[in-house]
């Protein structure tokens, strides 16, 4: 049922995968390279989709989102 004013959003529940890697200099001075993968879905459940709509936006629509990769 929608009331007027509503807004009807549609994204992927797939698991999005983001790479990433950083450098780091430890105290010995020597450099460190990680290298790692964030997993990440949109939680289902109560205010789940809304919550992500609303801090993300309708990127979410996106076959390969750029916010949510820029804010993880």
């Amino acid at each position: 049922m929608r009331r007027w004013g509503d807004q009807i959003v549609k994204f992927p529940s797939k698991i999005h995968q983001v790479p990433f890697t950083v450098q780091q200099t430890t105290s010995e001075k020597q450099g460190i390279d990680i290298m790692g993968i964030i997993i990440w879905s949109i939680y289902r459940e109560g205010e789940g989709p809304f919550k992500a709509f609303k801090s993300l936006g309708d990127d979410l629509s996106q076959e390969k989102p750029e916010k949510p990769y820029k804010t993880l």
